[in-house]
């Protein structure tokens, strides 16, 4: 799908097209990415566009420079800084701290203490 101002094949003739077959260790969210609309989480992978994310609810590509980050709940302040220190750009950090990935709470998953929780 096209971003907000290219096609497609505009896309791919400026930025390049990612390798295919590639496996990102970590997808944008896990950065703390957002689309430019505030969708994050699953919501939001890389694009198959060099330096773009693709949102799946905007159905756009955005270049990675646009979306907006805020620090996973994870990630260290100072490993996150060095990390935005190192990009290619300076991005708008939200305040605050993103905590849509927190592993999940004793009780919830594994470890629950409920009936018929226990495997095997």
């Amino acid at each position: 799908m096209p971003s907000p101002k290219m096609t497609d094949e505009q896309l791919a003739e400026h930025y390049g097209r990612r390798t295919s077959g590639e496996q990102p260790l970590f997808e944008p969210f896990q950065w703390g990415y957002r689309c430019p609309q505030g969708h994050r989480g699953e919501l939001i992978t890389w694009s198959k566009f060099n330096d773009h994310i693709w949102c799946h609810k905007c159905q756009l590509d955005y270049p990675s420079e646009t979306c907006p980050m805020q620090r996973p709940s994870w990630m260290d302040p100072d490993e996150f800084g060095a990390f935005v220190s190192r990009l290619p750009f300076k991005p708008k950090i939200l305040p605050g701290v993103d905590r849509s990935i927190e592993p999940p709470t004793k009780g919830k998953d594994e470890g629950s203490d409920r009936p018929g929780s226990q495997c095997c």
